[in-house]
């Protein structure tokens, strides 16, 4: 009876514990890119997505996208705090829905309300206790893994590295779906005017780019071995300054008329235009999860130098170059190597680029997710 309801119905998932749509990075890319995908099939989905208020304002979402305005409260703690709690109760006293997906191991303290009512597909985006963070943050922030874990009808990470955390550490299995990438926009034209706009004009240059230009990111591993190096070529760094502006103002003292700084690029054709004129990405970032951006960049067929975190290696296998994470000297040993074979490292950029198009298909991906929903709808 049950099977029959479903076929003849449209299958109602929830998505929450994302800022909203459309992605400005992080979880929010992932859960639009499944989104946009079960979109497609009109017939079968309706799909809801709970937003923080303004932060989707002037966004139209496909037809069966229905996005759900939360208010919340300012604030660095609060923010998520009200618009998990907030999203939870909604969906618990006005959703419809067949099934939940959540997204994030720190709004997992919603599963409680949750469960009274639906089934849930938890989803870790990263396991990433920093420490700059008081006891109290990082003692809740671990807390979370018991809801998790334990309450989540499935639970997935999109890192193997932090499947294996979970079992090694509290022998529970979680689901491993990684993350994806697809046929990206790009737009040299536009690309190559913001270049000439900040001086650089027809030069080949070092990129760095990231959502957020933050410690973790690794960008002064990255810019004292440019330093250091006195290498003869525009190093340029991309991403919102505005995050840590002490650090900010850290990098821009180290770099001063070396280093050409941009703000955070939100049109992707210009990003990916950027990213693709490049002679060489490097990716000296600490602390990831399953890194989108270095996906993005590998389908792209740039030539690519990232850090040897776990997180890296399990995405990339061999089919990049790495250095010792945080490790200034190899850092700098590795560059030398990399701009003394550029020949060497595009052809192998083009093959990587086949490789992850072949492994990391949001298509082939959304599909996994899929599975999972009519497992957990209509269990065998």
């Amino acid at each position: 009876m049950k099977n029959k309801e479903h076929s003849a119905e449209k299958i109602k998932i929830c998505h929450l514990g994302i800022k909203g749509l459309p992605s400005k990075g992080g979880a929010e890319r992932v859960a639009e890119a499944i989104i946009n995908r079960l979109a497609r099939n009109r017939e079968k989905y309706e799909l809801y997505v709970y937003t923080m208020q303004g932060y989707s304002a002037g966004y139209v979402p496909p037809a069966n996208v229905h996005l759900i305005n939360i208010p919340v409260f300012k604030g660095k703690h609060l923010r998520p705090l009200t618009l998990g709690l907030l999203s939870a109760l909604h969906a618990l006293f006005k959703g419809n829905y067949n099934l939940v997906h959540l997204h994030n191991v720190e709004m997992s303290f919603t599963l409680p309300l949750l469960r009274l009512r639906y089934k849930v597909i938890t989803t870790s985006h990263g396991y990433q206790v920093r420490p700059k963070w008081s006891p109290i943050v990082k003692i809740i922030w671990q807390l979370m893994d018991i809801p998790f874990l334990w309450i989540s009808n499935i639970a997935t990470a999109v890192s193997s590295s932090h499947q294996d955390y979970y079992y090694k550490k509290y022998k529970k299995n979680v689901v491993y779906i990684p993350n994806g990438t697809e046929n990206l926009p790009v737009n040299k034209e536009k690309a190559r005017s913001l270049l000439q706009k900040y001086g650089i004009v027809n030069k080949p240059f070092l990129l760095l780019a990231a959502g957020r230009i933050i410690p973790s990111k690794g960008c002064h591993f990255a810019l004292k071995a440019y330093l250091n190096m006195k290498i003869d070529m525009p190093f340029v760094i991309v991403g919102d300054l505005d995050q840590v502006p002490e650090y900010t103002r850290e990098l821009k003292r180290m770099g001063k008329d070396k280093v050409t700084f941009i703000p955070l690029i939100e049109e992707k054709d210009v990003l990916f235009g950027l990213i693709s004129l490049a002679r060489l990405f490097i990716f000296p970032s600490t602390m990831e999860a399953s890194s989108m951006a270095l996906l993005e960049v590998a389908s792209l067929g740039v030539p690519l130098l990232a850090s040897d975190i776990p997180e890296n290696l399990a995405l990339m296998k061999d089919h990049t170059n790495y250095f010792k994470s945080g490790k200034i000297i190899d850092l700098e040993n590795k560059l030398k190597y990399c701009l003394e074979n550029l020949s060497e490292l595009r052809e192998k950029a083009l093959q990587t680029q086949e490789w992850v198009r072949k492994n990391y298909d949001w298509d082939h991906i959304t599909r996994q997710y899929e599975k999972l929903y009519k497992n957990l709808m209509d269990p065998e």
